[in-house]
């Protein structure tokens, strides 16, 4: 579940938190952000991967309250997708990072969004709005320094 536009007015959670949504724009925001970077920084090698779900100890503690209200219901089927599977979906998802890192494949690729199945895909639309990008980036630069 990944959010479409990313909430500018509550990039810290200041106005609310609501446990999934909150994760998916922090990941989205993160998305943004090095996308940008790579557009500014054309020395380095910047690339963003989805590794996919796996079954982790942040996973397996995720509550019902963390889900949207609409989506509580499902929480059942959701426990029964996050069940411990000895490592394996966990090794699955990291093969994306492994590869972004490792693959002379990507040699001098920059600015790219890389798929579970290390293939490169489209950005969220989100990303690729300019105004959101130099916003994020303002503001980073603002918090940090």
């Amino acid at each position: 579940m990944s959010p479409q536009k990313l909430e500018m007015d509550n990039l810290q959670s200041e106005k609310s938190f609501d446990g999934l949504n909150t994760y998916s724009q922090t990941k989205l925001a993160m998305m943004v952000l090095m996308y940008e970077f790579a557009q500014r920084e054309k020395d380095m090698t910047i690339n963003v991967c989805y590794p996919g779900q796996a079954s982790t100890n942040m996973t397996r503690s995720v509550t019902p309250e963390m889900l949207p209200r609409a989506m509580r219901w499902m929480f059942p089927v959701f426990k029964l997708m996050v069940r411990e599977d000895g490592g394996k979906s966990a090794a699955k998802a990291s093969r994306s990072s492994i590869y972004l890192a490792s693959s002379p494949t990507v040699e001098g690729v920059t600015g790219k969004y890389f798929d579970t199945n290390c293939k490169e895909a489209a950005w969220s639309p989100a990303v690729m709005e300019a105004d959101v990008r130099s916003a994020v980036w303002e503001f980073v630069e603002q918090t940090i320094f």
